[in-house]
């Protein structure tokens, strides 16, 4: 049998999921934002023009429709602020580039997503900065390799590829000083709120989960204070990210059916991991709310459920 129960607190209710981004008051009524589609913003005069005079200037800055989004998504973190950008990828890049310079140090999980400790291992490495490594089942690592020049803790929550599990909590209060990045794209915000664990930045690839219908690609980060969204903010427009109307919409849209998704997902990879764990033909299933998993522990004090994705091995390796 498998664990479906959790100790945790739900992180974002439907109803909440339902109704935000929404600001039906400032459209009319109409319950969705409209689609902005433009990149161009005409002003009446010079002073209308000025900053701080109007809320928008050009569409790779914002539209009311990237807007809701952001605002969207830092109400299902628990966030001040969040900002979106072209792809999962994209928004971890930017993250890191904004908080590292030369001579800094990222420590970053084995288990994370193999294209963002790709892009440390390349591109961070080739603007000066270091890269340590540290396991998710030996914080004693993750201390040992912490010094005065790191500038972040990044990992994915579970492990990407082999669903490894930590208290975050713990790796927060290890960190100290030093800000902790979650990818939380594998529960989502529906199960799982890494801001309220101690987490300052929360990246999502809303292809996934968020988007739910394999139809358009973004990336989210959510903050927990506005010091480091303000980098973030800066650094994403120097470097020209831009999330394009109609994928924000397509992601606006996914929120609606968030949670009703999720908890099948949560209930088909319980039925599936438990009927694997005792096929012949597997080894070993790594499924965090599996009752014998090595995580299992950490998960049920954290999550309220769990994503749609395992890993299992076969018996011949």
């Amino acid at each position: 049998m498998i664990d479906e129960g959790s100790h945790a607190r739900k992180g974002t209710t439907g109803t909440t999921l339902m109704m935000v981004g929404r600001a039906h008051d400032a459209h009319f009524g109409f319950v969705n934002p409209p689609v902005y589609r433009g990149s161009t913003v005409l002003f009446g005069s010079f002073d209308e023009m000025a900053p701080g005079a109007a809320p928008y200037h050009y569409g790779r800055w914002g539209t009311p429709t990237t807007d809701g989004l952001c605002e969207a998504m830092a109400e299902i973190e628990h966030g001040a602020a969040a900002l979106v950008m072209c792809s999962g990828l994209a928004t971890i890049a930017t993250v890191l580039q904004a908080l590292a310079s030369p001579g800094n140090r990222v420590l970053i999980s084995r288990s994370s997503y193999a294209a963002a400790r790709k892009f440390c291992d390349s591109a961070l490495l080739r603007q000066g900065v270091f890269i340590d490594e540290f396991s998710l089942g030996d914080l004693v690592e993750l201390a040992a390799n912490l010094s005065e020049q790191t500038c972040a803790v990044y990992l994915d929550l579970p492990g990407s590829s082999n669903f490894d599990m930590c208290v975050l909590r713990d790796v927060v209060e290890i960190a100290g000083r030093v800000p902790v990045i979650v990818d939380n794209t594998w529960a989502t915000p529906y199960f799982f709120n890494p801001l309220d664990h101690g987490a300052s930045v929360v990246i999502h690839s809303m292809s996934k989960y968020i988007g739910g219908h394999s139809d358009s690609i973004v990336g989210a980060a959510v903050f927990a204070s506005l010091e480091i969204y303000d980098r973030v903010k800066s650094m994403s427009r120097l470097t020209g990210q831009a999330v394009g109307a109609d994928d924000a919409n397509l992601a606006l849209r996914g929120l609606r059916t968030l949670a009703v998704r999720m908890d099948r997902h949560f209930r088909s990879a319980c039925d599936i991991a438990s009927w694997l764990q005792d096929h012949p033909l597997i080894e070993c299933v790594h499924y965090p709310p599996l009752p014998g998993d090595r995580g299992h522990t950490a998960w049920r004090t954290q999550y309220s459920g769990a994503g749609g994705t395992f890993t299992c091995l076969l018996d011949d390796g």
